[in-house]
Parts: C-alpha cells; sequence; structure tokens
C-alpha cells in the first residue's frame, strides 16, 4: 500500500523563525506561504484560537503578500481528532481571507504530526461570511445502515458545521486502509462520488466526481454542512467514468505575460459557471488570487511574484482541466522589509532592515502611523550587492491597544510592519520577506 505523504522536514526546518529576545518556535516563513502552528497543551473536544494567533493569521492575509498555511495540533490520536466537535475559525478570519483574495489552508494533525484532514479557502467572491466549524469524523461506511446498495469500500465524512459554507471551500481527505477498506492501487484507478447523507438515504452531489491523487488523498468540493459519502459506487445518476469529458474546461486564452507584482486574469469561457480549482505549477513565480462570475465566464486573478514560469491549472469536477502559461518578468524594482510584526514594551527599541533594488536610499520614504506611541528613525544605510540596505529604528514611546503601521515607500509602493506596544510584554515578533514591486 502506498503511504501518503507528512509534514516533516519543513516543519523541522522552520523553528526558530519568530524573532525574540530568546529562541522561540512555531511561525514559519517560506518563500510563498506564511505557515503558523498552534497547538493543544492537553486534549480537549473543543479547539480555540487564541486571539494573539489570530491576529497573526489575519495580519497575514491582510499584508503579506503569501498564502497562509496554518498547521492545529490536536492533543491525542487520529481517533481523539476525529472525536473533536469543534475547531472553530471566526467570521473575522474568513472575512480576511476573502478581503485579501489569497488561499488559506488549515491542517489538523495528530500528536505524531500526521494529517488527518485539512480545509482550504479561496479568497475572493466567497460569498457566506460566518463562523466555520472545522471538526469532522472521518469513517468507514456501514453498508447495513443505507437503504441504498452501496459497499463496504467507502468513507463516511460527518462534518460538524451545519450550514452553509464559504463558495469554493475544499476539502483534504488523506486516505489510508481505516477508511478505504482495499488495495490503495486498485481505489487509485477508481472514479469516486460524493453523495449527501440524510437519515440512511442518499443524494448524489451534481458534478462531483474525484481520484484519489499521488499523495493518497481526496481534494473535493463542499459547499454545506452535514454528513457526506465518498464511494465509487453509482447511487441515482453520477456521470460515466469513462474519459472523464463531460465537457472540456475551454479558456478565453491560453498564455499571458506579466510583470512581478502585477496581477492578470484568466477568464474560463466552457463551463460557464460552476466550481473551479486552480492551482499554479510555481507558487514562488505565480500566485492564484480569487474570482467569480465575470462577462463571458469565470474570471480568476493571478499574480506574478517573481521572475520566471508558471502554469495553472484550471479543473472543474467533471469537466477535465485546461492549462494557462504565465511568464513573468522582472520588475524595474523593488521594497523589502525584513519583519513582519512586532510587539515591545515602552522604552524598549526594535532595529529592522529594508533592502532596495532598484531605487536609492534617498527615495525611500518610511514613517510610523501613530508616532506617539511608537516612533521611527534611519540608523545607516549600506551598499551591498547592487541593493542598498537601510537600517531603522523602531522605539516604543506609550502602550496602546491600537496597532501601529511603520511602513517604507518607494515610488508609490510600500512594505509595512505592524507594531504593538504592550506595558510589561517580552518584545518579540515575526521574521519576513515581506517584499512589494513597483513597476517603474
Amino acid at each position: 500500500m502506498r503511504g501518503w505523504k507528512k509534514k516533516t522536514a519543513a516543519l523541522a526546518l522552520s523553528l526558530g523563525l519568530l524573532l525574540t529576545s530568546a529562541v522561540q518556535t512555531g511561525v514559519v516563513h517560506a518563500e510563498s506561504v506564511y505557515e503558523k502552528s498552534v497547538d493543544q497543551e492537553k486534549y480537549s473536544s473543543t479547539f480555540t484560537f487564541e486571539k494573539e494567533d489570530l491576529s497573526d493569521i489575519e495580519y497575514a492575509l491582510n499584508n503579506s503578500r503569501k498564502n497562509v498555511e496554518v498547521t492545529i495540533g490536536i492533543k491525542g490520536d487520529a481517533s481523539k481528532v476525529n472525536a473533536m466537535s469543534s475547531i472553530k475559525v471566526p467570521k473575522s478570519t474568513i472575512q480576511a481571507i476573502r478581503n485579501s483574495g489569497k488561499t488559506a489552508e488549515f491542517i489538523v494533525e495528530d500528536d505524531s504530526g500526521d494529517m488527518v484532514y485539512a480545509w482550504k479557502f479561496m479568497g475572493g467572491n466567497m460569498e457566506k461570511m460566518a463562523d466555520v466549524n472545522l471538526a469532522l469524523k472521518i469513517a468507514p461506511v456501514d453498508p447495513s445502515k443505507l437503504t441504498d446498495a452501496i459497499t463496504i469500500n467507502s468513507a463516511q465524512v460527518q462534518l460538524k458545521h451545519t450550514t452553509e459554507l464559504p463558495k469554493n471551500t475544499k476539502l483534504i481527505i488523506p486516505v489510508n486502509e481505516d477508511i478505504i477498506l482495499y488495495d490503495l492501487d486498485e481505489a487509485s484507478e477508481k472514479s469516486y462520488y460524493l453523495y449527501k447523507l440524510s437519515g440512511s438515504k442518499l443524494s448524489y452531489v451534481s458534478g462531483t466526481r474525484y481520484k484519489i491523487d499521488d499523495d493518497d488523498r481526496f481534494t473535493i468540493s463542499i459547499d454545506n454542512g452535514g454528513t457526506y459519502v465518498l464511494s465509487p459506487d453509482k447511487v441515482g445518476t453520477p456521470p460515466s467514468t469513462g474519459n472523464n469529458n463531460t465537457g472540456a474546461v475551454q479558456l478565453q486564452s491560453y498564455s499571458g505575460t506579466v510583470t512581478a507584482g502585477a496581477t492578470t486574469s484568466i477568464l474560463v469561457t466552457s463551463p460557464a459557471t460552476g466550481s473551479f480549482s486552480l492551482e499554479s505549477s510555481n507558487p514562488a513565480v505565480a500566485q492564484v488570487l480569487g474570482g467569480g462570475a465575470a462577462s463571458g465566464g469565470m474570471q480568476y486573478n493571478i499574480k506574478g511574484l517573481s521572475a520566471g514560469t508558471a502554469v495553472i491549472t484550471v479543473t472543474a469536477p467533471g469537466a477535465g482541466s485546461a492549462d494557462f502559461t504565465l511568464t513573468v518578468k522582472q520588475p524595474a524594482g523593488s521594497v523589502m522589509i525584513d519583519t513582519l510584526s512586532y510587539n515591545l514594551a515602552p522604552g524598549n527599541i526594535y532595529d529592522y532592515k529594508v533592502t532596495l533594488q532598484g531605487a536609492s536610499a534617498d527615495e525611500v520614504a518610511t514613517s510610523s502611523s501613530r508616532p506617539h506611541i511608537a516612533s521611527v528613525r534611519e540608523l545607516r544605510r549600506v551598499s551591498k550587492n547592487g541593493a542598498v540596505e537601510v537600517y531603522y529604528r523602531i522605539t516604543g514611546v506609550r502602550a496602546s491597544a491600537d496597532p501601529v503601521t511603520v511602513s517604507s515607500s518607494v515610488r508609490g509602493t510600500h512594505s509595512s510592519i505592524r507594531v504593538m506596544v504592550t506595558s510589561g510584554i517580552r518584545q518579540h515578533g515575526v521574521a519576513a520577506r515581506n517584499l512589494s514591486y513597483f513597476q517603474s
């Protein structure tokens, strides 16, 4: 049986990326993904995010160019994770995902570091804004409890969330012998259909058909809470398992060019409506943002991040896929701050660095949004490897419950740091390549 992949080295290498006076762990900054880990101290069937963790996640969504990945560690094995009654993501975080246009993935792990399931929310046109309960239970299906004929080679997914979900929500389910009760090599060749379970009756979810991916996982689209069944058996009128071509995906164009830091779009002309998933072959070069209905079809925004080429694969359940090749050109220059956020007490100082490419130090304008709470001043300038590094010092002036934005702007483009000044706090912060590009 093929083994599904675990997150190991990436998390191990991520330790210590928090800026503090002593080494801390828990926040990772990958090249194209902002990663954060939160863990239970002891097992409880309910998990609640700390306000500080939510603040970090929402700030990253609103101020970083990266997608967000949050790992939730439950203090127990997979059966304990399945017994969770509540893992609540609040409405404010869902709104931040929508407003950012980014993708946010919440990975729920057991205490051995194995993913039990994950949720993926696609920013942009999400429509429904409400708290989302991530907790769910995955189990084999008991055919004797169903009125429809179905085999044991199926999985039942009971969501603890009971109402409508944000648009384009995805659920990722690893597959093992506890769920699909036959050889995975055989299972990987089959198509699986999604059914809504009401009492003992199954109702086919129109347009759904899924296959196990190379990591032995299902990624399925979910619009509402409730209980679902994934099965290779046909109940009702699911589509043929023939050639996966029930209506090919067509795009207005199949290639494009954009400058790093700028945004372009992909227009799906056929099917003209429906739920589509978009994936970048090179997330460090091009990032998929949100999308929605537009004149002539469904339009999705793509942001160029760095020079190179990325293939954006557009997939629709039951309609195959199509590829869009995006070439990202080098911009005129960039401004980068090495910090995403920082917390300090009145009287404390913090030094950070702004790196400029394609601009001189005289062009950068740096300021504090509330200098009476946290002030900023330039320390020195250094030319290094064709870039200019400008060092600044932030000083905590007085405590405040309101955040301060310290920003550096060049030719209309800026990067910023979120600063909190709190009495008695042990100073700490989050490191990042907080990078923005300018075009001229």
